[in-house]
């Protein structure tokens, strides 16, 4: 895809999420994993394949429509997604067909729930890779419902396209800004179920902006496995990528042997990792220092990575890679880390990220 066909399907997705109810202050629930697919964000042009783009249009096209982007985790239980449907009362929820429906179990167990499901089926995939290509590409014999017959009296995101298309939300001034939801996060979840939080337009720029290290002296390619439906996975993939025009590469989830071979295939400088993924890299005996030789900043989060395993890790990979743990919250996205260039051999919180404050409170409270 070039970048005029990304910002036709956003716009289009933008004017059929409005035929389908979705107004400012809603929210609309993405239920999938990762797609599987290489994205190349050019600066001249953005070029993406049929899958992964899709993720990344719908993100645009509900924060663009002025609803709250919200995901989900496909391996949720029945219970555990209606909870979540509770919680941010979706107008609109898109699945694939593999998890239909569990989406449908759950509709079921909210009370007074008038929630709209489109399916993104293999013909939606397609069609959304065709859009600016000429209209009759984008629907042309189908009737916008899923092609599975089992899922066939379920609306297909095809049915989405075929409204025209409509503008994004324009916000210009800060305040706006600070009190219009972008996107609802969920927490942990450590105290039981897991919460939502509530990241404003202003947030998300925030959050977008601490990731960027700047002056880095290779071309960053870029490879996530993690999840895109938690916030570490999504500031990674969908505003940073295309504001600075860099390849990243997307695993449907993280499979050890695969992740490592992927790195050395497609020559990746950049990768999101948590301590128990280096864990298992570490315990793997894979060729790690051939796998890895192209690394050179790791970003380390969602637990702390200590001395021990971070100087482990350090032995396998090239002289010039750098290891960062990331410290934050949900809430605020990453706080402290290191950028590029600075090495830490100490397991170090890091540095305060751009924008961010530090307050030191006596205890106890």
């Amino acid at each position: 895809m070039t970048g005029p066909q990304v910002v036709t399907s956003v716009k289009k997705l933008i004017a059929g999420l409005k035929v389908a109810g979705v107004k400012k202050g809603d929210c609309v629930c993405l239920h999938m994993f990762n797609n599987v697919s290489i994205s190349y964000f050019s600066k001249i042009s953005l070029f993406l394949t049929p899958l992964q783009h899709v993720y990344t249009c719908l993100y645009f096209a509900i924060i663009g429509s002025g609803a709250a982007y919200t995901g989900t985790n496909p391996a949720y239980t029945v219970f555990e997604l209606s909870h979540r449907f509770e919680l941010c009362t979706p107008q609109v929820v898109i699945t694939v067909p593999d998890h239909l429906a569990t989406v449908q179990a759950a509709c079921k167990g909210v009370p007074d729930s008038k929630i709209k499901i489109f399916v993104l089926d293999e013909e939606a995939k397609t069609a959304l890779a065709h859009v600016g290509l000429g209209e009759a590409s984008v629907t042309k014999g189908h009737n916008g419902h899923c092609t599975a017959p089992e899922n066939e009296n379920v609306p297909s995101v095809v049915s989405l396209l075929a409204h025209g298309s409509s503008d994004w939300m324009r916000i210009t001034d800060e305040k706006t800004a600070q009190e219009t939801t972008a996107c609802l996060f969920p927490t942990s979840g450590t105290t039981g179920m897991p919460k939502l939080c509530r990241l404003s337009h202003h947030a998300e720029i925030a959050k977008n902006l601490s990731f960027q290290s700047e002056g880095k002296d290779y071309q960053v390619r870029t490879l996530v496995s993690v999840p895109l439906f938690h916030i570490f996975g999504a500031a990674l993939v969908h505003v940073n990528a295309i504001r600075r025009g860099e390849p990243v590469y997307v695993m449907s989830r993280f499979d050890l042997k695969k992740y490592a071979m992927a790195i050395q295939k497609y020559s990746i400088t950049d990768t999101a990792t948590t301590p128990l993924m280096v864990v298992y890299l570490l315990k793997s005996g894979l060729p790690l220092r051939e796998l890895l030789s192209s690394l050179r900043y790791i970003w380390c989060g969602s637990a702390p990575i200590d001395a021990a395993v971070l100087n482990r890790f350090y032995e396998v990979l090239s002289p010039k890679a750098i290891i960062t743990g990331l410290w934050g919250m949900s809430e605020t996205g990453a706080q402290t880390f290191f950028k590029w260039p600075e090495r830490d051999m100490t397991g170090s919180v890091g540095r305060l990220s751009p924008g961010t404050e530090i307050r030191c409170v006596p205890f106890p409270f």
